[in-house]
């Protein structure tokens, strides 16, 4: 199966662990947030490569979401009764 053969190349080149996904039809590979922002800047390193953009920029909209989460200044909660 050439998701597995993908998912083994990519722990091989990149020491990320990924685990198959069995879909509706179809086989993806899921990565925890550490490794996929690993896999992002070995994909999208050079903007010169050819790629997806509607994928690039999912991940990347998702990933600066996930940064401004971390590196906000923390608000006041008030508490309602």
């Amino acid at each position: 199966m050439f998701t597995k053969w993908l998912k083994n190349e990519l722990t091989r080149l990149y020491s990320v662990k990924g685990y198959i996904h069995e879909g509706k039809g179809a086989y993806t590979i899921r990565y925890v947030k550490g490794d996929t922002r690993k896999l992002y800047r070995v994909m999208y390193s050079d903007a010169k490569d050819l790629y997806l953009a509607r994928k690039h920029d999912k991940i990347k909209q998702a990933l600066d979401f996930d940064w401004q989460l971390h590196h906000s200044k923390p608000q006041a909660t008030v508490a309602q009764w």
